[in-house]
């Protein structure tokens, strides 16, 4: 699938490529607590992800039903993945660690849930 930006270079309207592209982010975890962690950019569908040892990242709230979010953590620390505030993973997790080199997939399925599907590291 393209990114987002390249679909709207070739004249399909901006909404439209946006729900069918991909667009890029990036986030390095902060605090420690999903009160003070790191927002992973708006919009973003394929985010690169990195931090200090159990450094936090979190979803946004306004993340649309049914979107989902690959997330790649690339550094070598652990880090913790925060749903939004109120939200839960699996049916009631409040956190997920990604250890380092490892994937998520995380799907907003309800207003406060997500479904993660998690890969394991690399070597």
């Amino acid at each position: 699938m393209a990114l987002a930006k390249d679909l709207m270079q070739v004249g399909i309207p901006d909404q439209a490529a946006n729900r069918l592209g991909y667009t890029l982010g990036s986030v390095t975890g902060a605090g420690t607590t999903t009160a003070d962690a790191a927002l992973i950019p708006q919009g973003a569908s394929l985010v690169t992800a990195s931090g200090a040892a159990s450094s936090g990242i979190k979803l946004q709230s306004s993340t649309e039903l049914g979107a989902g979010i690959l997330i790649n953590n690339t550094g070598a620390a652990s880090i913790i993945l925060y749903p939004p505030t109120g939200g839960g993973f699996n049916q009631g997790g409040a956190s997920y660690t990604m250890v380092a080199k490892s994937c998520v997939l995380a799907v907003r399925n309800s207003t406060n849930g997500w479904f993660l599907l998690a890969g394991a590291a690399t070597a």
